[in-house]
């Protein structure tokens, strides 16, 4: 009879940890804040490519997108223009 009340907590305490990891593994997404790593991730795919065109190692966007285009769509469009 002492111990009944001290055991309910550390029981429950328990039990209630289990439902809360089952429900974080279940919905994860409502949980991490996933805009920020995309942001992040958007955030360093820019950076990249702007370090890269100043270094010269990528042609313009327009002219590769063209080329892109002539290469994909050339038997079927005599002109492409972007």
């Amino acid at each position: 009879p002492c111990l009944t009340m001290p055991m309910t907590l550390v029981i429950s305490f328990f039990m209630l940890g289990i439902e809360d990891i089952g429900s974080r593994v279940e919905q994860p997404f409502d949980v991490l804040p996933l805009w920020q790593y995309c942001e992040d991730i958007e955030f360093s795919c820019q950076q990249l490519l702007e370090h890269s065109r100043m270094l010269g190692r990528l042609p313009d966007h327009k002219a590769w997108l063209e080329a892109q285009l002539r290469q994909q769509l050339g038997p079927f469009v005599s002109s492409i223009s972007v």
